[in-house]
């Protein structure tokens, strides 16, 4: 694997000729590499050949303001499939999606939202077509507090940069 990324070809078992080879090599863990490295899950020189562009990609937890463009994608997508016509999510089934600590991250939403599509008898996604953990867990993180003494303009500044750091 390592001479194939390195060097672009490929030769078949039993063969005497090499081919050359083009691909794209897409791979991901959620786990800390520089961790494996240390202890020996992951070899070193393997890792510099992947790793060649790295991009983070944060869990869903932390980029909440993706969850409502990706439940309506998702939505659409899944109530095409099931041919069910829907309209949208409703504000409260929005509001219990964003209190919700996402373990499984996105697989987990499209399950959700596959599960909501599939109960669904309306034309949008309320809270009783959601699975039972959404409604059972309580995300502590999820706390809209306005300080007191502040004026709408201080409050929408603190908004907008909030908004802006995540």
């Amino acid at each position: 694997l390592l001479r194939v990324l390195q060097e672009r070809t490929v030769r078949r078992l039993g063969d005497e000729r090499e081919i050359a080879v083009d691909f794209r090599l897409i791979s991901s863990t959620n786990r800390e590499t520089g961790q494996m490295i240390r202890e020996g899950l992951l070899r070193q020189d393997l890792y510099f050949r992947l790793s060649t562009v790295r991009i983070k990609v944060p869990p869903l937890r932390e980029r909440l303001d993706d969850l409502m463009i990706l439940s309506e994608t998702l939505l659409r997508r899944l109530s095409r499939k099931y041919k069910k016509p829907m309209r949208g999510i409703s504000p409260a089934s929005l509001s219990i999606l964003m209190r919700y600590e996402w373990p499984g991250n996105v697989r987990e939403l499209e399950s959700v939202i596959e599960h909501a599509v599939l109960f669904a008898t309306g034309d949008y996604l309320s809270p009783e077509h959601l699975p039972d953990q959404l409604h059972k867990q309580r995300a502590s993180n999820f706390l809209c507090v306005i300080p007191p003494y502040l004026t709408k303009d201080d409050i929408e500044r603190h908004a907008i940069a909030q908004t802006l750091e995540r």
